[in-house]
């Protein structure tokens, strides 16, 4: 199966107008866990993120999110477990019955070094502003440059590599989290 996707791309390095900007079809191969994700829910608009590799490559995502209706269980189930994610606070998980009375305290999934991320996050800032300048004072093609723009990049491998650990941690704590109330 595929995906027809039109995306609207500039046809400059430096679009000035909107005439700098042209649609483009693509067919794009999908996986089977997304289409079964597609029949028990409805596709979201789609998100075009930045991201970098682990060899420092930066590369460029888009990603289909798919909001899930609620399943139907086989009736089985007598407990679930369940998760606030918040977009800037840590992760609450509770257990609860299938009358929604809650069976456990709230647990709430510390996020570890936050300290550590925010130091980075503010490093990554300050190099991006110095390459900015760099290149507002048409100095993109120096050896100064080349030195930020390596340091960035260092910086960002950083906190993707920090980024996936933390995912894993809070992974990790709510699976044990479950495993004590089955």
């Amino acid at each position: 199966m595929t995906v027809k996707v039109k995306v609207k791309t500039p046809d400059t390095v430096t679009p000035e107008s909107r005439g700098d900007w042209s649609w483009h079809e693509h067919d794009l191969a999908g996986y089977d866990a997304f289409y079964t994700l597609t029949q028990h829910g409805s596709l979201s608009a789609p998100e075009f993120q930045s991201t970098w590799r682990k060899n420092g490559d930066h590369i460029h995502e888009l990603s289909f999110p798919v909001e899930v209706d609620n399943a139907d269980t086989d009736g089985d189930a007598e407990r679930v477990l369940a998760l606030d994610a918040g977009i800037r606070k840590d992760v609450t998980a509770v257990v609860v019955e299938e009358t929604g009375k809650q069976v456990s305290r709230p647990h709430f999934v510390r996020v570890t070094d936050r300290d550590g991320m925010r130091r980075r996050h503010r490093e990554r800032q300050r190099l991006n502003d110095q390459l900015a300048e760099l290149r507002r004072s048409g100095r993109d093609h120096t050896a100064a440059f080349k030195t930020v723009q390596a340091e960035y990049e260092r910086v960002n491998t950083k906190i993707q590599h920090k980024r996936e650990q933390l995912t894993h941690d809070v992974a990790n704590q709510v699976v044990a989290l479950a495993l004590v109330y089955d």
